[in-house]
């Protein structure tokens, strides 16, 4: 169930915000300092959504997006 509500979400997010990333929902992220900082003040959201909104603004903003699949480890 939880792989299925993960991959609905990606295509919402993606059809609606075209974030360029191919995870959205993911759990896991990295971020520089001086991206947190750049994006956590403008950031409104809450809980669940708030990862989404983080990555939707780095992308927005330019900032370099990495993704490194965690089935490879």
């Amino acid at each position: 169930m939880w792989k299925l509500t993960n991959r609905g979400a990606n295509v919402l997010a993606q059809t609606l915000l075209w974030s360029g990333v191919s995870n959205l929902t993911g759990s896991f992220r990295l971020y520089k300092e001086s991206v947190l900082e750049d994006g956590i003040s403008s950031c409104v959201s809450k809980g669940y959504v708030f990862q989404m909104e983080m990555i939707v603004r780095a992308t927005r903003k330019g900032y370099h997006i990495e993704e490194v699949s965690l089935y490879n480890f």
